[in-house]
């Protein structure tokens, strides 16, 4: 009983720790105004990934054209390089460069931590 409490306990906390951090900006510079810094309460959604903005002005900027400013952002860039989003995707399932961008996110390993979760429910279901 202990071991399933504390499976389902850690799962929780990774869990937790995953939307802290989902609604967390990757960007520190506005990807429009690329000195000024990015404000973590403006925010919009790009391929996953949370883009910060300096002023909504940027926000509507980026909406109209985001991968041109995706793009000039190194940020953005690094991020979408590292979620494997985007254009680095398709270069990744091609030739051999498959087998090292496995070992990245084998490296970045939440996803197993789900895995757990649902052996609990059968277990709390249990007769």
């Amino acid at each position: 009983m202990r071991r399933i409490i504390s499976v389902a306990f850690v799962g929780l906390v990774l869990a937790a720790t995953a939307a802290a951090q989902a609604g967390k900006p990757v960007n520190t510079k506005c990807p429009v105004k690329t000195d000024i810094p990015a404000k973590a309460d403006i925010t919009s959604a790009y391929k996953g990934l949370v883009i910060g903005f300096c002023c909504q002005d940027c926000k509507g900027k980026f909406s109209g054209n985001p991968d041109v400013y995706a793009e000039k952002s190194p940020e953005i860039k690094a991020a979408l390089a590292k979620s494997g989003g985007g254009a680095e995707q398709p270069a990744k399932t091609d030739g051999a460069t498959p087998a090292p961008a496995a070992e990245k996110s084998d490296a970045a390993a939440p996803a197993p931590a789900p895995a757990p979760a649902p052996s609990t429910p059968p277990v709390a279901g249990a007769k």
